[in-house]
């Protein structure tokens, strides 16, 4: 995992856990509760204990959890690569250049980082279908990451789980739609 992905969990683990939180994690986990370099990347291993054991504390099923973090998560994305969006970018545009813009500039910046492949079909002017994939299965951190776009850019979204790795299905769908649906409850979430 990332490094900035890394120091991000440790903010969200005190954010929730409260002063103290991330070393409580780290002790129990084993994982050393040095900095982490925002280049460098860590081990896939360290940052799913980290995650299990915020589920255990927080008693939180991981999707959710990772939802959670994903919406933490979006201040700190935008201040480090916000200046690689167009400012009249919508929710929708944002995840449609995702892929094109922000992972291949994290791939070219950093050799060794893996962030999951994801392709978005576009399937009306206010809706897109995300097709994620990753041997993290962390699709809960697309969703929230999702959800933290559209709360910053002031827009009501619906999120549906077409289908999903954890359910056994080969990759993860996800459709957003903009706007309020009839007969679903729209995120109007604003924390991040």
């Amino acid at each position: 995992m990332h490094g900035i992905m890394m120091n991000q969990l440790r903010l969200f683990s005190d954010a929730r856990l409260g002063k103290g939180g991330w070393e409580r994690v780290c002790g129990d986990t084993g994982v050393p509760t040095d900095s982490y370099a925002l280049s460098q990347n860590y081990p896939d291993e360290q940052t799913l204990a980290i995650v299990e054991c915020l589920c255990e504390l927080l008693e939180t099923p991981r999707p959710a959890l990772m939802e959670d973090f994903g919406k933490f998560l979006v201040p700190a994305l935008l201040r480090i690569y916000g200046g690689l969006l167009d400012p009249g970018w919508r929710t929708l545009d944002v995840l449609t250049h995702t892929e094109d813009v922000i992972h291949r500039v994290v791939r070219s910046r950093n050799p060794g980082a893996s962030p999951p492949r994801i392709e978005i079909q576009r399937t009306s002017p206010s809706a897109v279908r995300i097709l994620y994939s990753s041997p993290r299965k962390l699709c809960g951190l697309a969703r929230g990451i999702t959800r933290g776009i559209a709360a910053h850019l002031g827009e009501p979204i619906v999120i549906e789980d077409i289908s999903c790795m954890h359910r056994g299905d080969a990759q993860c769908i996800i459709a957003v739609s903009v706007g309020e649906q009839s007969g679903a409850t729209p995120d109007r979430s604003t924390d991040a």
